[in-house]
Formats: C-alpha cells, structure tokens, sequence
C-alpha cells in the first residue's frame, strides 16, 4: 500500500471560485491516486462567492476536508523576507503614506522600505491575482540594477529592517545569508535569453520577460 498523504491547498480572496473549482476537482476526483485528505488554507477573509465555492467543495468531496481558516492575508508575513509587490501596480491610501513619511532616501530600495513602514503602521495589504502592467525591460536597466551597488544597498536595507523591528534577529540572518549571500552577476549575465526565432508578437508589442 503507498503511504498515505494530505493535499495542501491554499485560497485567498485574490482567487477565482472556478479556478478553485478545477484545482480542487483535477487534484482529488481527477486522480487515480487520490489524497487522503486535503487542508484547505483560507489565507485570510474571502468573499461570498469564494465561501460558497468552499462549502460546495466541502460538501461534495470524495475524501474528508479540513479547512484552516486565518484570520488575516499573510502576504504581510512574505514582506520580512521578499519584496511583496510590484511597483508599478500598487495602488496607496495617501494619508498612510504621508502618515509614515513617504518614501526615504534610500536609493534602489525606497520602495521596499516604505511598504515594511506601512506594514508597521497597521496598513492593510493584498495582492490581486491579475496582471496588471506589461513592463518594458531596456538595456539600460541591466546597468542601473544590480552590482556591488545594488548589494550595499541590499544589506543597507536588511540593517534598517531591523533596526525599525520589522523583521528579527533570525529573520534578519537568513535574509542576509539569502538575499545578500552572493553578490549579483554583471549586467550581461542578468539579461534574459533572447526569444525563439519563431516568437511571434501582437501588432505594437514585443517580447519581453515579465508577460
């Protein structure tokens, strides 16, 4: 007999009820070796859709569900060891951000640095599920990121983190160890491989890495 197991599957309220749905459904009835059990993680508050989707899935499941249900989003708890979000989507409550000082004069990092403020000041945070930006990587960026600069400024950034509380003593070593461990490759060495001759684009749009 093979070992018996539990599937893990986390929901948040960024997800769609059908891709849920199909997840679910191609994870445990679709299989000939199905879990034991399955853990759903509700990773925060979600909508009713969502909560319908949920109790259905439950209800009509052919093995036993347990849902683990937190009480908030923990894409806060990702933020001590990785930048959460990407810059050109994010959308801010003005009052917070000047409530925390705006950005600081941090160069190649104010960003990061002003979410682990607001994150401190009790900001509420999520991210959607959707693509919102198409970004456009030039040669020049290559350039401007990354190198002993991007480095200092990495571990400039891992000091002040800890310095302000938002991260620990443990969380501060692993990052360091991590995220400044080893120093990053010349600008040559972080381009992406060129696209397949056979690439095809829509009209007025290239091929770039961040789809």
């Amino acid at each position: 007999m093979s070992e018996p197991f539990s599937l893990l599957l986390p929901v948040w309220a960024g997800d769609r009820p059908d891709f849920l749905a199909a997840a679910f459904r191609s994870s445990v009835d679709a299989q000939q070796r199905r879990p034991d059990e399955v853990v759903i993680v509700r990773d925060g508050p979600v909508g009713a859709e969502l909560t319908a989707c949920l109790d259905e899935l439950v209800a009509s499941s052919p093995v036993p569900v347990q849902v683990l249900a937190l009480d908030r989003n923990v894409i806060a708890v990702r933020a001590r060891f990785a930048d959460p979000f990407n810059h050109p989507t994010v959308v801010m409550r003005r009052e917070l951000v000047r409530r925390v000082g705006g950005y600081g004069d941090f160069a190649l990092m104010e960003d990061y640095h002003l979410w682990a403020k607001m994150l401190l000041a009790g900001a509420r945070v999520a991210n959607v599920a959707e693509p919102l930006v198409r970004y456009r990587i030039g040669a020049g960026a290559y350039a401007r990121r990354g190198g002993l600069g991007q480095l200092r400024a990495e571990l400039g950034l891992q000091r002040r983190f800890r310095a302000m509380g938002f991260t620990t003593w443990p969380q501060f070593a692993r990052n360091v160890l991590v995220r400044g461990g080893d120093p990053p490759p010349p600008p040559a060495g972080r381009r992406p491989a060129p696209p397949p001759t056979n690439c095809r684009c829509g009209p007025g749009l290239s091929p770039h890495p961040f789809g």
